[in-house]
């Protein structure tokens, strides 16, 4: 998530109840920005210098796994740079780019990965 919905008080809730669905499902090497978990490391995409930090990293059976929490943004070029970089690492390293999307923003992350093209698994959260 872009810095502007770190900051949400709904955005802590979110990454726990993320967090468990991923060790429910087997994943391991969890990181994620709560305590008991290290921070996730920040990825520098060469062709801007610009970094970014995912929302969690996870790791399961063998493939690097990126996963997000979609929110509009008024910084849409931003997270589509962060979305394209994070599912080519992902599909580099035989993972995916998972993006949890909250009720109501079905339709704007469903937009912005058909418009800019980004391969990633989207799961509705309620």
């Amino acid at each position: 998530m872009l810095t502007e919905t770190r900051n949400d008080e709904l955005y802590a809730g979110k990454l726990s109840e993320i967090v468990k669905i991923l060790e429910s499902q087997g994943f391991e090497k969890i990181r994620a920005d709560l305590p008991d978990y290290p921070d996730p490391s920040p990825l520098v995409r060469q062709s801007d210098e610009h970094a970014y930090i995912p929302d969690i990293t996870a790791v399961k059976n063998g493939g690097k796994y990126y996963i997000e929490v979609a929110k509009r943004t008024s910084e849409e070029v931003k997270l589509v740079g962060k979305w394209k970089l994070l599912a080519t690492l992902a599909s580099m390293k035989k993972g995916e780019l998972k993006i949890f999307v909250p009720r109501g923003e079905l339709s704007f992350t469903r937009r912005v990965l058909t418009k800019y093209n980004i391969e990633a698994t989207m799961i509705k959260m309620f």
